[in-house]
């Protein structure tokens, strides 16, 4: 599956949103993983 950067964005932030609210903290290692890679260094 081919998304865009703001796609992309789009989806971790709405991932990220819900864990959040649901965990208070980042618990889903994968999810920490993609994020670190999408957004962890600046291009």
């Amino acid at each position: 599956m081919t998304q865009d950067k703001g796609e992309r964005d789009r989806i971790l932030e709405l991932r990220l949103r819900h864990e959040l609210l649901c965990e208070r903290r980042i618990h889903d290692q994968a999810l920490l993983a993609e994020i670190v890679q999408a957004w962890g260094q600046p291009e």
